[in-house]
């Protein structure tokens, strides 16, 4: 069955890791940066985990610890308390990222990368080496000048929603920022002739 790519917004969202082995500190640290609320539990964590900006509970894992979770990542060398946080989890309706069994959850963690405000992820489903082996020749591939044009006209993107209210004429205003030209123009004549290319195009499909 196809799966959906998201983006998920964990800004202030509670997360609870089962297991504190490398498999955790993998994922705790990509939802750190995406700001989760994160509590790992095992009975052996690894120091790296105790030296983020988590909750750390040694000890095993027990029925009840996925009260306040919206999203769980099951991550134990344990089948049986995978399996365990596994049934509870979806008992409750919680978004389980599964480790061990990643079809047995809701939630497959692509292999991805991030550099200032891109994000290239890929998922192949026939397990992680492919799916970052993939994921590394593309982002070798992207042009450099991306991100800095995407930083460059960030401002302009929010004046563009904030100005121009015709989802028509914002998404013509956002095609001259991003297209061919404006990447053309940056490289040519550099940030500040980007800049202007933005102000004209906000210019020209505002309303009157």
């Amino acid at each position: 069955m196809p799966l959906l790519p998201v983006m998920l917004d964990l800004t202030g969202r509670t997360v609870v890791i089962i297991g504190g082995g490398q498999v955790a500190l993998r994922r705790a640290t990509s939802m750190l940066d995406a700001g989760a609320d994160i509590t790992v539990i095992a009975p052996h964590i690894d120091p790296k985990l105790n030296a983020l900006n988590l909750r750390t509970e040694a000890r095993a894992y027990r029925h009840g610890d996925l009260n306040h979770a919206d999203l769980v990542v099951i991550a134990s060398n344990n089948p049986d308390v995978n399996q365990a946080a596994a049934r509870e989890a979806a008992d409750r309706s919680i978004l389980i990222n599964r480790t061990d069994a990643p079809d047995q959850g809701n939630v497959m963690i692509p292999a991805h990368r991030t550099d200032g405000p891109i994000t290239l992820a890929v998922y192949t489903g026939t397990g992680p080496r492919a799916a970052a082996a993939i994921r590394d020749q593309l982002f070798d591939a992207l042009d450099p000048d991306c991100r800095r044009l995407l930083e460059t006209i960030e401002p302009y993107r929010r004046e563009a929603r904030d100005r121009i209210h015709d989802p028509a004429r914002r998404k013509h205003a956002m095609e001259r920022m991003t297209g061919d030209d404006a990447m053309q123009t940056l490289k040519s004549q550099g940030a500040r002739a980007l800049q202007d290319l933005c102000r004209e195009a906000l210019a020209d499909h505002e309303e009157r």
